[in-house]
């Protein structure tokens, strides 16, 4: 019996071997990754669709912060009032914008945009760029080269003295002066000049008639005759609101101060839509304007801004008391002025009504308070500062 030796394995087994498992290796791949493209491309419309709705509410969220930048760049002060940026639908979605007050001059503004379920947030830090500085100061006419003007009456008492310097004291209607009081400097009067007591007129004096009696004297020329009515000057206070306005300086109820405190409104301007009052121990720097009464007593000190007026009355009067300090234009546009007490006083007064004086002038000096507004028409000048989001 022949036994016959096993056969060697050849090259075309052994390839064919190689072929089946690399086969069986590539199936099951196939399958797996058959199976996760599948996956992928039943999830890909949800992914566009997330995709979409969260670009959707980006671009909502975008205008929502444009929107309320551009109410800020016309009015800052708005920044202070939330009800001005209720949540607003907007193609097909809603933004929600909150404003968070940093100081007088800067706010962070925040703008949430939703669309669907997806949200999207943009903030920005946003300044106010604003400064209306006041322009250079033209030489005193008219009423302004007056230390006081009233379009009634003028009446002083007491041992109140005003040093008029270039500048002259007129009434349109009537000058009477008793008293320890007088005037360092000229006055006239398109009415009578009454002087009782031992009132004085340090200087020149024209009007149409005069009373004197006791030991009143008149030390310069006395000139009787006719004396035009000085224009009392309706300034356009638009200007300073639109500035007051545009620095958050607008209060729109009366206010009243008092205790221990310091004023520096932003731009120079405080304005208040009602009546004002001062008390107390108290600094302010700026233009002072209210819509209806001024007035200041106690211990306060009051310091011009540029070229602007000290203070103003649109349509009330003003009554400084106490020991005040004043620098700077005081106008009342239609009101009268009345000033008692110790006042220190560095500028020029005019009342379209009556001026009253009793008590003591500590010092009054006639300085050219020509008014002038905040660059004309105000630009505002509000920009972004930084992103945050």
């Amino acid at each position: 019996m022949k036994i016959r030796p096993p056969k060697k394995s050849t090259p075309q087994g052994s390839a064919l071997l190689t072929v089946l498992v690399i086969m069986g290796i590539l199936t099951i791949a196939i399958g797996g990754a058959g199976y996760g493209f599948l996956y992928v491309a039943q999830q890909q419309p949800n992914m566009v669709r997330k995709t979409s709705n969260l670009m959707h509410a980006r671009t909502i969220a975008e205008a929502g912060a444009n929107i309320a930048y551009a109410m800020l760049s016309t009015n800052f002060a708005l920044k202070d009032t939330p009800s001005a940026f209720p949540a607003t639908s907007y193609r097909g979605g809603v933004y929600d914008v909150s404003i968070s007050s940093i100081s007088t001059t800067s706010a962070i503004l925040t703008s949430v945009g939703m669309y669907n379920a997806s949200t999207s947030t943009v903030a920005m830090d946003v300044q106010n760029f604003t400064t209306n500085a006041p322009g250079n100061l033209p030489a005193a006419t008219g009423a302004y080269a007056n230390g006081v003007l009233s379009g009634g009456a003028m009446a002083w008492s007491g041992n109140s003295v005003v040093d008029v310097g270039s500048g002259t004291v007129q009434s349109n209607t009537k000058l009477t002066i008793s008293g320890n009081g007088g005037i360092n400097g000229n006055a006239a009067s398109s009415g009578q000049i009454k002087l009782t007591g031992n009132a004085t007129i340090q200087g020149n004096s024209t009007a149409p008639s005069y009373s004197l009696s006791g030991n009143a004297a008149i030390a310069g020329t006395k000139t009787t005759a006719s004396v035009a009515p000085v224009t009392v000057p309706s300034i356009d206070l638009t200007p300073y609101y639109n500035a007051a306005l545009a620095n958050g300086q607008v209060y729109n109820t009366s206010q009243s101060y008092s205790g221990n405190y310091t004023l520096n409104p932003v731009g120079g301007i405080l304005w208040v839509n009602g009546n004002l009052s001062f008390g107390g121990n108290g600094t302010i720097n700026g233009c002072i304007i209210a819509t209806g009464d001024i007035t200041m007593s106690g211990n306060v000190t009051q310091s011009k801004y540029g070229n602007y007026p000290g203070l103003a009355s649109q349509n009330g009067s003003i009554t400084l008391s106490g020991n005040v300090s004043n620098h700077g234009l005081l106008y009342a546009k239609t009101g009268n002025v009345m000033v008692s007490g110790n006042v220190d006083f560095t500028g020029s007064m005019i009342a379209a009504g009556t001026y009253t004086v009793s008590g003591n002038f500590s010092a009054f000096v006639y300085e050219n308070s020509t008014p002038v507004a905040p660059g004309g028409a105000v630009v505002n000048n509000v920009g972004i500062s930084g992103w945050r989001q």
